[in-house]
């Protein structure tokens, strides 16, 4: 015989904290006439749910418990936090939320989880106040702000070196624009990754090539240079430095 069974509400803490977990059960249910058995029941438990399938955890069930590092940072779409999601987790010093308050399952969600813990939010985030889950909470400026599918590049800058502002596998391609503005200005424009390096070059005839002094760094943006073209136009091009 062949049978499906649901189980709902297992406490989490009642297992040990690991980043996906296997529970191998064997339960025996006994009547006057017959035996039932039930052998190899597998369940697969991930860190977080995705409920509405839209790539965003929902729920946090555990962190690892014996997971070595001080700082842990949950999604934006988070909404939810299970009791003894992380009990024992005495190296845990950062916790980084990077949307807004989720609801804690209770009491018990950071037992143990050593006092001097902070908790670090973005700029906006709302439902934390000073504290939240007995720890002090820190702003700091969002990183991701403009960035709607949080890959590192502006909205603004996706749009207009063609790529997908919605799509965090879609990011800009590399080219350089350029404009021709009033007072003999040349303005170049180009995607500058987050913490590239990036110089300036320009030539009279493309074969001799001179760097220009000033180091750009890239802000995960448009970066924009302008230039007098008043001796004429020349040759110009972006090259990133290693």
């Amino acid at each position: 015989m062949t049978t499906n069974a649901d189980f709902s509400n297992v406490d989490t803490g009642a297992f040990v904290a690991e980043d996906g977990h296997n529970f191998i059960i064997s339960a025996r249910v006994g009547g006057a006439n017959e035996d039932l058995f039930i052998d190899n029941l597998v369940i697969t438990v991930d860190g977080t749910d995705d409920a509405d399938r839209d790539g965003l955890p929902d729920y946090v069930h555990t962190y690892p418990r014996d997971k070595t590092g001080d700082n842990y940072t949950i999604p934006d779409g988070v909404t939810s936090i299970g009791d003894w999601a992380f009990v024992d987790c005495e190296s845990l010093t950062d916790i980084t939320f990077r949307g807004n308050a989720p609801t804690l399952g209770g009491g018990n969600v950071f037992l143990r989880v050593p006092a001097n813990a902070k908790v670090f939010i973005y700029e906006g985030a709302s439902g934390f106040g000073g504290r939240f889950g007995g720890f002090s909470v820190v702003v700091q400026k969002n990183p991701f702000a403009g960035d709607t599918d949080k890959d590192g590049w502006k909205d603004e800058t996706e749009v207009l070196f063609g790529s997908s502002p919605d799509n965090a596998k879609s990011v800009p391609a590399f080219k350089l624009k350029m404009n021709v503005l009033e007072g003999d200005q040349l303005e170049l424009l180009f995607p500058g990754e987050e913490g590239a390096r990036y110089s300036v070059q320009t030539s009279d005839d493309m074969k001799t090539w001179l760097s220009l002094e000033k180091l750009i760094i890239g802000q995960g943006d448009t970066i924009s240079e302008r230039f007098s073209i008043s001796g004429g136009l020349g040759f110009y091009r972006i090259r990133e430095e290693q």
